[in-house]
């Protein structure tokens, strides 16, 4: 018998479902259920008592039969026990079962066949949609995938089907099925779901967005398209979902055409109107008194009506009818919104009411959004009353309202955000820092205020230390500002001891002043106490060597390789520290060390170790003797990861144009790693065709291309070649083998887009007219693939353009 994973799978998530929900039916002696009994089978089980777990399996037969059947019969499977599963199937209570609880029982015991057949006779409208599930998996896993998706259509069209339901096995044959058998259902499934107000406006669009997404540029697109097409004068939803697929051509005034067409007719559906209403109101480059016409109009029809409101108050905002707006806001139930929307809204409201409310109703209205808010929301909403205001006096009747609230002893904290933000904008760094300053002294723990306070400090003091300046500030005020920032920073570094940015910035502010031995005591801090692990006294060395102390950073990057030494991290950081310090011998040794030994058993960091380590051969010269011990290392087969090192080693070479070295490699590569051939053999081809040897880069694509298991892969690889002969110059080859590549797939969107690549190169090779005329090809034909189409009318769009400059150009000459 064949276990099934995911048959697994279903019987645990029976079992979580009654251990989490006891069951009380006529229960047998002593009052237990469904719960303590699967408890206890299991129980003996492990202890391999399986007298007992049958036992407790025959008692859970009696108490819930379709929970214990299948728990039964995968306990009988696993314990081999055959003879006792025929005698299962034969028993009545078994025959009384309904056929999904049966086709559950079979499935536990392994008997696929039966299940699938039990499966397929199951009509009942409650078990429909899980039925339609299980035999969707069954079918999918023996390779059936035709008829697992005709189970899904099937389904699909089934009027007992819940929204959801039917949502939920439309997204699966969206993974599955091709795009001309969706088009059968496409739309009835989304009437179904629009008739029944299952989804709001934009959790429907979404849906339908991704739905397109992945239909789009695949086989049978252009036939849904065209389908939506020839009826979209006559349905409405038609009409909205043949509006989505224009605007993913980029086509907005097209898809406005249409939604308004759609509109006229869109009278008996209610919900469909209110579709496409908002469809249109937000359609970008809509007239803004036209949009405020559709939200009107959307308002009594809306199953949110808060969510429109707020719609209709961008409108207006962008109308800068700023009181409406205000007044708007104010009214909306603020419950009903996603939380995006109650995020939205009361920045709007407070931009808003700053430009036409006084500066005191502002600071009263800040106060109320903010209570309880946590620090992020408050700094993003402390900006709002900003946005739209110069540096005016307008801003000083925020300061002075702001202070006198201030002032007064039922002001609450948070209002100090409010105050940040308003002197940041009066460019008052000293008042930012000390409003700041006050806000984490009322809440010390709150870390992103604290963190924004320590760098706000810094960057004071730096500002005093490095100029310029008006007026030369006295050596008590820097230092009494270098004192604050660094008390901050370390506060930052108590906070989150495992953050790096704090301790960067505390060792930065040290060496901006001079003072290298505070630096250095940064460093101790964090490396020297008794418990430092080798990846703090890293982080150490690591930090030091970043704000300029390299020569300093070494000690600690030897400390703690020593801890560690397996780690290529800290060699890799220390070899960039003696690269820096002109070591560049000492470097090379861990490049090699790292080459010879890797990190923990592997290749650490192969390609930018490889990219490195020759950078650095090319500087001291030495270049071939880092490919003879490469050499050495391939023919090695302790190196760690010798398969990818001898990959990379190849490729590099290739892109510094070492042909023939690339190609030994990879072809030992290749020999020793069959299954890498497919990393490998473009590698090789790419070598040969810039040597000039193009008959062999073709016959490997084409023996790649033999070889794929798709026809987009297929498609895909032979793209590819045209690249190569593209990168290499020759652009002739390319333009053939991409129109080729076109006219031998003339139904896939994918090929077509071979077309394309071949204009680009024709406009690239200076040949203008082949270039229109292969994108006019690719125009001719609806390929149903929205990006190709974009990209070739834009390439149009250029050539014309250039043709018109060079005309004007003749014509001045």
């Amino acid at each position: 018998m064949r276990d099934h994973s995911w048959v697994s799978s279903v019987c645990l998530f029976a079992m979580i479902h009654v251990l989490s929900v006891p069951t009380f039916g006529s229960a047998p002696p002593e009052h237990v259920t469904t719960t303590s009994l699967i408890q206890e089978a299991m129980r003996a089980t492990a202890q391999r008592n399986f007298a007992v777990a049958r036992e407790k399996y025959e008692q859970l037969l009696s108490l819930d039969p379709a929970t214990g059947f299948p728990l039964y019969a995968r306990f009988l499977a696993r314990t081999k026990q055959t003879t006792a599963i025929r005698e299962l199937f034969s028993r009545e209570s078994f025959g009384k079962l309904s056929p999904l609880a049966q086709s559950r029982t079979a499935l536990a015991a392994g008997d696929t066949a039966k299940a699938q057949e039990l499966l397929e006779e199951t009509t009942s409208p409650a078990e429909l949609y899980a039925a339609t599930i299980a035999l969707y998996n069954l079918l999918r896993d023996a390779g059936e995938t035709t008829r697992a998706q005709e189970r899904l259509l099937s389904s699909l069209r089934a009027p007992t089907l819940s929204p959801a339901q039917r949502l939920d096995l439309f997204e699966r044959l969206l993974r599955v099925a091709p795009t001309q058998r969706l088009s059968d259902v496409f739309c009835d499934v989304l009437a179904s779901v629009v008739s029944e107000s299952a989804l709001d406006f934009p959790e429907l669009r979404q849906l339908v967005a991704e739905a397109l997404a992945n239909l789009d540029s695949k086989p049978g697109y252009a036939k849904l398209r065209s389908d939506l097409s020839a009826r979209s004068s006559v349905d409405p939803l038609a009409a909205w979902l043949e509006s989505l697929t224009w605007q993913r051509r980029g086509d907005t005034a097209r898809a406005r055409s249409i939604l308004e067409t759609g509109l006229k007719n869109a009278r008996v559906t209610t919900t469909t109107k209110a579709i496409l209403l908002e469809e249109l109101a937000q359609l970008p480059n809509l007239e803004l008194d036209r949009s405020e016409q559709l939200y009107m109009e959307l308002l009594p029809l809306a199953s949110h009506p808060d969510r429109v409101r707020l719609r209709l108050a961008g409108i207006l905002f962008k109308a800068k009818r700023y009181e409406e707006v205000c007044r708007l806001l104010e009214e909306i139930d603020r419950t009903k919104l996603s939380e995006e929307d109650r995020k939205l809204l009361p920045n709007m409201l407070l931009t808003a009411m700053a430009k036409v409310r006084p500066a005191t109703q502002v600071v009263a209205a800040f106060e109320n959004e903010a209570k309880g808010q946590p620090y992020p929301f408050l700094r993003e909403l402390a900006e709002a009353p900003f946005a739209l205001l110069p540096e005016t006096e307008d801003h000083l009747k925020y300061r002075q309202a702001l202070q006198a609230r201030l002032q007064e002893s039922t002001a609450p904290t948070e209002l100090l955000v409010l105050m940040m933000s308003t002197e940041n904008q009066l460019r008052s760094s000293e008042a930012v820092v000390a409003a700041l300053e006050a806000y984490t002294q009322a809440r010390p723990k709150d870390y992103e205020a604290l963190n924004e306070y320590a760098i706000a400090a810094s960057q004071r003091a730096y500002s005093l230390v490095v100029g310029p300046h008006e007026t030369t500030p006295s050596q008590e005020l820097v230092r009494e500002q270098v004192d604050k920032a660094a008390r901050a920073l370390w506060q930052v570094v108590k906070s989150r001891p495992y953050a790096t940015e704090p301790y960067l910035r505390l060792m930065e502010l040290y060496r901006v002043v001079g003072e290298r031995d505070k630096a250095l005591g940064v460093a101790n801090a964090l490396a020297k106490h008794t418990s430092a692990t080798a990846e703090e006294i890293h982080l150490a060395a690591y930090l030091l060597d970043e704000v300029g102390f390299t020569t300093d950073s070494l000690t600690f990057y030897k400390e703690a390789i020593q801890l560690d030494p397996q780690n290529g991290r800290f060699k890799m950081n220390l070899a960039n520290a003696y690269r820096k310090l002109g070591r560049d011998q000492d470097a090379m040794a861990l490049y090699r060390e790292l080459f010879e030994r890797g990190s923990h058993g592997r290749q650490h960091h192969v390609h930018q170790l490889t990219e490195d380590a020759y950078a650095l051969a090319e500087k001291l010269d030495q270049t071939a003797e880092l490919i003879r011990f490469w050499r050495s290392l391939a023919a090695r087969n302790d190196v760690p990861q010798r398969d990818e090192l001898l990959v990379h080693v190849g490729a590099l070479l290739v892109e510094k144009k070492r042909f023939s070295e690339a190609t030994e490699f990879l072809e030992l590569a290749m020999k020793l790693y069959p299954t890498s051939q497919d990393e490998i053999e473009p590698l090789i081809a790419r070598a040969a065709a810039m040597q000039g040897d193009l008959a062999r880069a073709r016959d490997i694509y084409m023996a790649r291309a033999k070889r794929a298991t798709t026809q987009e892969e297929r498609i895909e690889t032979l793209m590819d070649f045209g690249r190569l002969l593209a990168a290499v110059g020759d652009f002739a080859g390319a333009i053939d083998h991409w129109e080729k590549l076109a006219g031998d797939f003339p139904d896939h969107p994918q090929a077509a887009r071979a077309l394309i690549l071949a204009a680009q190169a024709a406009i690239a090779n200076n040949q203008r007219e082949r270039a229109q005329a292969l994108l006019m090809k690719y125009l001719s034909i609806d390929r149903g693939d929205s990006e190709g189409e974009r990209q070739a009318r834009e390439l149009l769009d250029t050539l014309s353009t250039q043709a018109l400059q060079k005309g004007s150009q003749t014509k001045k000459q």
